[in-house]
Parts: C-alpha cells; structure tokens; sequence
C-alpha cells in the first residue's frame, strides 16, 4: 500500500500534536537530566578547547576574518567560565546556559548565511551542523519529548530557511554555497534527526513510567508502614543487590536498649500491630544520620539493619557513633531511650548470615559495656 503525501503530512502533524499534549513534570516526561548533564559537561570541554584553539589560530593567520575571532573568543571566555563555575551553578542556571549555546550558534549560523560576508559561511555551517545536533539532543534529555520537538523544529526551521535565503545573494558563488536547495536539505536533515530523537526520547517515556509503577508497587511490599524504612522483605531484596555487587559493604546493627514490653517482644517486625512511638522516631532519626547510598530498615521490632557501602573499619566506626551520638542527644528532649550498634563487614565468599551473627553479637557486647555504645566484631 502507497502512503500518499496527505497521510504523511498528518502523521507528522499528529506527531508533533502528540508530543506537545504530553503532560508536564519536572523533570518533564523521558527526560534524563543526570545523563543531559554528564553529556553537557563534555560538550563544554571540547567546545571550550576547539573554541579557544580556533580563537589562538584566528590571531595568527592573517586569512581568518575578525569577526570569526571575536565570536570565537566571546565562546570560548563563556565556555571557560561556565566549566569553572560548573558545580555552583544550580540547574536551572545549567539550563539557562544549554538554551544560551543554541541561541548563539544559531545566531552565528543565520547572520553568517544572511549579513557576513561569504567567507563567514562554510566555518559558521560547520559549527553549526557539528554542535546543534549534539545541543538537540541534551535538549532533548533535559527538556523531555515536547519541548525537544518544539525547539529541535524550530532549529531546523531557522537553519533551513536563512540557508534558502541566504543561498540567494550573488556573492555565495564565490564559496560554491549559491544553491537554494540547500536550505530545503539541511531543514530535511535536521527535522529527521528531530524525529528519530523523539522515537528514541518516547521508549526512554515508556520506561520511565514502568520503572515509575514498579516503584510503587515496590514500596507497597517493601515498606515497613510504621516507620517508612525498608521492611524484612524490602532488606533481603537490598542485600541480595549489595552482594551480587560483588564488593564489600559494612553491617550495622542498631538495637533500642530501651527494655520492651511483653507484648512488644518479638522476633521479628509485625507491621499488623502497633509501635512505640520511640521506636518510629528512633528510626526516623537513624534514616537522617546515614547517607543516601546505603539502605536502612527495620530489622525487628526495636532492631534496625544498616547496609553501607563503607568498609573501613574505622570510617564505619566514625558513621555509627555520629549515629548513636545524634540519638543520645535527641534522647534528653524526647526520652527515646538509647540504642547499642554493633558492626561487622561483609567480605563476600561467605554467607551473609555469618557477617549478621557477628554483628548480633557486637550488639551483645555493647549491651553488656553497659549499653549506648559500639562495638565491632569484624572478621571470624
């Protein structure tokens, strides 16, 4: 079947249609911002080291014209700049710098096709094909699919027509670039490179929102209702990832030493009961004190399990007594109670339940020093 010139002109309007109806989110829908950054941060480095290069060559060759000196020395102060303030900067100043780059190279593109002299042209068209892609695409990554498709047309828009146009002034036979056509082929060119973004950008979508219902079906299993820890189940999920790692991690124990009531003395976290309001604030307590790359949770009843990625001794020491420490504190306004750690380090090639019981049994010596302290019980 033969796809006439009216379907495809309503493919791409529903297309585009589709992609602009998407709903906003910060960040928006398929966007990786982590990976547009990583990517922004390398296109700085090579734009700064070829714009100060182009800048360096611009002073010693008497061919090159002012203007492309200038603009290559305006960029590569920008650039150099922005590299160096990169961590300060916050996110939207990054973005604000992203946007910033494209405007000035097309900027650059358009005055070169339409008001510079020829010469101007083929350096700015290079420059142009090079990096505006490459700018798309990290637009594409922090922006999400609609506001990528919208800018990325707008781009092949201006580029394409300022080419048409610009082809037309008799002087460009003197750089072989007076066909017109070549405004329709560079605006062909970057539209389809828009659109196979945005099918790339839409799988990236579809995965973003399965990964987004698995969360949360996750975190209805694996979370311990009463304190927003990890439960036993979501623990054991976490420490078969940590060890298929396949790398050491440090163990902490944190027992309350607070004495339980009879009912409250059970091996385990019942999540069907309820919980001393000690122990729900000792663990929110225990959750601000340890660094988002571990996993905390509820081991028991007055028990919580810390897995970190620290394995030396001394710095898994230093992390449990700021822990112990913060809750002693917090214990002379609340009267929480204290709590007894004890620490162990898993060296893989052995059962994690033997890194645990060495732990249970620091946690035993600590009790019997007389509680509200650390004790370490590294290796069998």
């Amino acid at each position: 079947m033969k796809v006439t010139t009216e379907q495809s002109k309503a493919g791409a309007i529903s297309w585009i249609l589709e992609a602009w109806r998407l709903p906003d989110r910060n960040p928006p829908v398929g966007s990786n911002q982590e990976l547009a950054l990583l990517l922004l941060r390398f296109l700085v480095l090579v734009a700064m080291v070829s714009a100060t290069l182009m800048m360096i060559a611009g002073l010693l060759i008497d061919q090159v014209s002012s203007v492309s000196v200038q603009f290559a020395g305006f960029f590569s102060v920008f650039l150099i700049t922005l590299w160096l303030t990169w961590h300060r900067l916050p996110l939207s100043a990054l973005r604000a710098g992203l946007m910033l780059g494209l405007f000035l190279y097309q900027a650059r593109w358009v005055s070169a096709w339409l008001f510079l002299p020829p010469e101007e042209v083929p350096v700015a068209s290079i420059a142009g094909i090079v990096y505006t892609p490459m700018l798309l695409l990290i637009i594409g990554l922090m922006e999400g699919q609609k506001r990528g498709v919208v800018i990325g047309l707008v781009v092949a828009l201006a580029m394409g027509v300022s080419a048409t146009v610009g082809s037309m002034r008799p002087e460009m036979s003197t750089v072989a670039l007076d066909d017109p056509r070549l405004g329709a082929l560079i605006f062909v060119l970057v539209a389809v490179y828009v659109f196979i973004q945005n099918a790339w950008s839409a799988q990236q979508t579809l995965i973003e929102e399965r990964g987004f219902e698995n969360a949360i079906m996750q975190a209805s299993v694996n979370e311990d209702e009463a304190t927003g820890l990890l439960n036993r189940r979501g623990l054991d999920i976490a420490v078969t990832g940590w060890i298929s790692r396949r790398r050491p991690f440090g163990v902490m124990l944190i027992t309350l030493d607070k004495p339980l009531a009879p009912s409250d003395n059970e091996s385990s976290a019942d999540a069907s009961k309820p919980i001393r309001p000690e122990v729900a604030k000792t663990a929110q307590l225990i959750a601000s004190r340890i660094p988002s790359s571990d996993s905390v949770g509820r081991w028991s009843d007055n028990e919580f399990l810390v897995v970190s990625r620290e394995t030396d001794p001394r710095a898994l020491t230093i992390v449990a007594n700021g822990v112990r420490s913060f809750i002693e504190e917090q214990n002379k306004k609340d009267d929480l109670g204290t709590v007894s750690i004890g620490l162990s380090i898993f060296p893989l090639f052995e059962p994690f339940e033997a890194t645990l019981s060495r732990a249970e049994q620091a946690v035993m010596e600590a009790r019997e020093a007389g509680t509200n302290c650390v004790r370490s019980y590294w290796s069998s």
